[in-house]
């Protein structure tokens, strides 16, 4: 009886190391290994498995606010847009807090992490700085 109980244990404390092995490397896996030289150090990287964009926060202005989007990897410029609340939604971004709730940017919009009546609030652009068949 007693070695059973043994080997349950064991079984349980190898499973939760397996388990915790396995998030730690999807974890590691969701970001760059480094920043690109080309990508401010303001920047934050956000993203999945699939990879993800650096956001450079330019300004906060009232209910409007300008990101820059790099590349993950490579660092380059991909967009740089000036973005308002949707319809009427409230927008309470700080340039202090603004990565805790910062969810995508979907090549478009820029949607929060905030669910509202079964939707992500989100920002719609309202001016393009760059265009991608420009130089920056």
């Amino acid at each position: 009886m007693v070695v059973r109980m043994g080997k349950r244990v064991e079984i349980v404390i190898g499973s939760i190391f397996f388990i915790t092995l396995v998030s730690i490397l999807l974890i590691v896996q969701h970001q760059p290994k480094k920043r690109p030289e080309s990508v401010p150090s303001s920047a934050v990287w956000k993203g999945g498995r699939d990879g993800g964009l650096w956001y450079e926060l330019v300004s906060i202005k009232g209910d409007t606010v300008r990101f820059r989007f790099y590349e993950d990897y490579g660092g380059l410029l991909v967009d740089d847009k000036a973005f308002i609340p949707d319809k009427g939604e409230r927008l309470s971004l700080t340039s202090e807090d603004w990565a805790e709730f910062v969810g995508f940017f979907d090549g478009e919009n820029v949607y929060l992490e905030q669910i509202v009546n079964n939707k992500y609030l989100k920002l719609v652009p309202v001016y393009s700085f760059y265009l991608p068949d420009e130089e920056p």
